[in-house]
């Protein structure tokens, strides 16, 4: 079985509508099972590469990754056990985003943004200075990725460099305040947007959140992440339904 995946533009780049995330290769703290997550990925990155090799071959190899070694070495392994090559939407690491650069250049990022803890403590000048540089080494599609949109945006949106944001969006409004006004802000300045956190960090119902997410007119793309072969079959082929049906063209009433 291999999904179609259907892509979205970003400037002048194509990347895939559904992202695979690595918040729980990292045991993320937003997880229930952040601890297990620890022991089984962080402990053991050979459990993350079978299950982004699982993934590539399933037709989804687009990546939301924070650039740390285990994890880039992981997408490495697993993209030459597949003879596939990913795309890649990367954050800085946020304890070394200048290190990081350079080790990014061997993944061939299309995108790369700030990680949320640079984005919001940094001035706008300090953002725009470091993502420049970013898109110098690079040439890549730059922006950043933030934790508080509503409190963070007003000040982002108008920095140039910044071509993309991400950010926690979902139906219940979990780790997002003001999920309308941001809604709103984002529309307004027609910033294409890739969403985080779309299923709550597994504690929304997964075809609601899906069916919500894909409804949202300024949402290119979604990272979600998975933590096993089957969790990943179920989520992305439920992702890929829904994205199917809402892109399939609806037929015109007809009088008789």
């Amino acid at each position: 079985m291999e999904l179609a995946v259907p892509k979205a533009k970003i400037k002048e780049v194509e990347i895939p509508r559904v992202l695979i995330g690595t918040s729980p290769f990292l045991a993320a703290g937003q997880f229930e099972k952040s601890h297990e997550y620890y022991y089984e990925f962080v402990l053991n990155p050979k459990n993350i590469v079978d299950i982004l090799a699982y993934c590539f071959k399933l037709g989804v190899i687009g990546v939301q990754l924070i650039a740390y070694d285990f994890l880039i070495n992981s997408i490495i392994e697993a993209s030459r056990a597949t003879r596939l090559k990913p795309i890649i939407v990367a954050s800085l690491s946020p304890e070394d985003p200048i290190g990081s650069l350079s080790q990014l250049q061997e993944l061939d990022p299309s995108i790369v943004l700030l990680h949320a803890a640079q984005s919001e403590s940094m001035s706008s000048s300090e953002i725009s200075d470091l993502l420049s540089n970013v898109k110098e080494k690079l040439n890549v599609v730059t922006g950043v990725a933030l934790h508080n949109p509503i409190k963070s945006l007003p000040r982002i949106l108008p920095i140039p460099e910044v071509e993309v944001v991400m950010v926690p969006l979902n139906y219940a409004g979990i780790f997002v305040k003001g999920k309308e006004e941001v809604i709103k802000m984002l529309r307004e300045v027609k910033k294409p947007v890739i969403a985080k956190k779309v299923l709550g960090a597994g504690r929304l119902d997964v075809e609601k959140a899906l069916s919500w997410i894909f409804k949202q007119d300024i949402v290119k793309s979604v990272a979600i992440g998975v933590a096993s072969k089957d969790e990943a079959l179920r989520t992305f082929s439920k992702a890929i339904e829904i994205l199917t049906k809402n892109d399939e063209p609806q037929s015109s009433p007809t009088s008789s």
